[in-house]
């Protein structure tokens, strides 16, 4: 009984860390830092876009690929609701500019 609830436990250590070893995780004040507007983009924030309850944020144009990377495989598993999102970066006309270094999200 014991032998059986050791080898469970060892299981599910070995799935959790399987799961959080194929996520990969970028610096967040690294890919949004800049010096000038012109180095950020609005990129999808997080694993749902704004027709699936999600929302929008600013990154150094620099690291895209690599944020992408990330996604994809932070994401890959996740499902996402149905539901146009409320958020202002869906709702609201939004550009990313540089704002003491970082880039973000300012309405028009």
């Amino acid at each position: 009984m014991i032998t059986t609830s050791i080898t469970i436990l060892i299981v599910i250590i070995i799935i959790i860390a399987y799961i959080y070893s194929n996520k990969t995780n970028l610096d967040p004040i690294k890919i949004k830092s800049c010096i000038q507007d012109s180095d950020c983009i609005e990129v999808q924030d997080g694993c749902c876009d704004c027709n699936n309850y999600g929302k929008n944020t600013a990154i150094n144009k620099n690291f895209l690929n690599e944020y992408n990377n990330q996604q994809n495989g932070n994401c890959k598993d996740v499902a996402c609701l149905t539901a146009l999102s409320r958020d202002p970066t869906c709702t609201i006309e939004m550009s990313p500019k540089c704002i003491e270094n970082k880039c973000i999200l300012i309405e028009e």
